[in-house]
């Protein structure tokens, strides 16, 4: 079955495992090789199948595999406890409440 172009990302992650979207937390600057330097309110989707478990970013030894979702896009490890899952409007909300770009 096909995705709309609006929600090509959710229907990924559906066929790939759910993965989820998370909001990071606090600032974070990649020290290592492999790690990704985040900012406080970044975006991102865990990278890994089965690292997202019922909402929750996966742990490996305290780091989480995450893409960003806005420009430039990258992948790296980020420490899991500067990840939380993102709180974001549903479709349903905007059409009972109205968009709040809509001012």
């Amino acid at each position: 079955r096909a995705c709309a172009p609006a929600r090509q990302l959710a229907c990924r992650g559906r066929r790939r495992g759910a993965m989820g979207l998370f909001r990071v937390k606090y600032n974070f600057a990649a020290e290592d090789e492999g790690e990704l330097s985040v900012r406080k309110g970044d975006l991102l989707r865990v990278s890994a199948p089965g690292d997202a478990d019922e909402g929750d970013a996966g742990d490996k030894d305290g780091w989480t595999l995450v893409e960003t979702l806005s420009p430039p896009f990258a992948k790296g490890y980020v420490p899991t406890n500067y990840i939380v899952k993102a709180d974001l409007p549903s479709a349903r909300t905007f059409a009972t409440q109205g968009s709040p770009l809509a001012s």
